[in-house]
């Protein structure tokens, strides 16, 4: 719907409201010239109230000089409405009038916006992410169906690129999303019953791919290059999401203990190897993952690692300011995490 609503009050405060309805179905040429025909109507209307009102202006102007000439009316729009207001100055009598409104000199062009159109798997990824978007506990079983159905297609193609490529992608959306972690995980293991190999092989080279990354892993500060802090903000959201995505396959069994042992071995060794020479801030990042990772698993996990928990017991005990490295924020983050692990028992 639009609507233009004008104060156009000289004497009488006559309003007037055009309304358009249902303009949906018109076409952008057909829409643009009711609206200009309307324009002129309004024009024609204001200028009539106007003209009226320069005339009594004039006619007291000339019968009074105490006051400055009334050079014309305009309309001025203030608090949303258009009121009338008058320009003063000095000079000469009789006032033109101006029209709020003026009638373009050529009909506009409304650009039409064309959807990009997609197929092969491209057009399989767009549908697959459609899908995903929509899941939810209560239409999983019919989304679900949806998008098994999809990627059987491809099944039946005996392309094992293009599968491979095809859960590749679903792994990288059903991983990065930390509130439907559970709903996606449970997909997941399904997509792993149905599809065997190759999305068992894509998991376990993301477990990989995740470990290794820490290796490498430099805090980026705001005050440095903002951009660039916000693409790390980024990347660290969606590499605590999938952290949160790998600890529910594993309480599904679909991770082994050992997957989950590996990274975090990786996380408390980088934290070790940096603690001498590195700033707290990136030390306080990687203990969020070692957290995410140790405080949501079974105590047991523990039992043929005990020294995963003595590292965690040394970092609780550091004094504030003690180590550079080691910022207040970490030393209570390890007190918490302790006596998570103690409760998981």
């Amino acid at each position: 719907m639009i609507r233009y609503t004008i104060h156009a009050d000289a004497h009488k405060k006559q309003m007037i409201m055009y309304t358009f309805e249902q303009f949906n179905s018109f076409t952008p040429n057909v829409l643009s010239n009711s609206i200009i025909a309307i324009i002129d109507s309004l024009s024609d209307t204001l200028v009539n109230n106007t003209c009226m009102t320069n005339g009594n202006s004039h006619n007291n102007n000339n019968n009074s000089h105490s006051h400055g000439h009334h050079t014309g009316n305009a309309y001025k729009e203030q608090s949303g409405k258009y009121k009338h207001n008058r320009n003063r100055s000095g000079g000469g009598g009789g006032g033109q009038t101006s029209s709020i409104f003026t009638r373009p000199s050529e009909t506009p062009v409304f650009k039409i916006t064309t959807m990009e159109q997609k197929d092969g798997i491209e057009k399989t990824f767009n549908d697959i992410q459609i899908l995903l978007n929509k899941l939810s506990a209560k239409n999983y079983h019919t989304n679900s169906e949806k998008i098994f159905e999809l990627v059987h297609t491809h099944q039946l193609d005996k392309n094992d690129e293009s599968l491979r490529k095809i859960g590749d992608f679903i792994f990288t959306v059903v991983s990065q999303n930390t509130f439907f972690s559970e709903i996606y995980a449970n997909l997941f293991v399904v997509f792993i019953e149905k599809f065997g190999d190759i999305f068992q092989q894509i998991l376990i080279d993301r477990v990989d791919t995740y470990a290794a990354a820490f290796q490498n892993y430099k805090y980026v500060d705001q005050t440095s290059n903002y951009e660039e802090y916000c693409a790390f903000n980024k990347s660290n959201d969606a590499k605590k999401a999938t952290a949160t995505f790998f600890n529910h396959l594993m309480n599904k069994h679909i991770l082994t203990a050992e997957h989950i042992i590996k990274i975090i071995v990786e996380l408390q060794n980088v934290i070790q190897n940096n603690m001498e020479n590195q700033t707290a801030n990136i030390i306080d990042e990687l203990f969020e993952f070692l957290a995410i990772f140790m405080a949501n698993t079974q105590n047991t996990l523990y039992d043929n690692h005990p020294d995963l928990i003595e590292n965690i017991r040394v970092i609780s005990k550091i004094a504030p300011r003690e180590r550079k490295s080691i910022s207040s924020r970490t030393i209570f983050k390890a007190i918490e995490l302790l006596d998570k692990i103690q409760k998981n028992v």
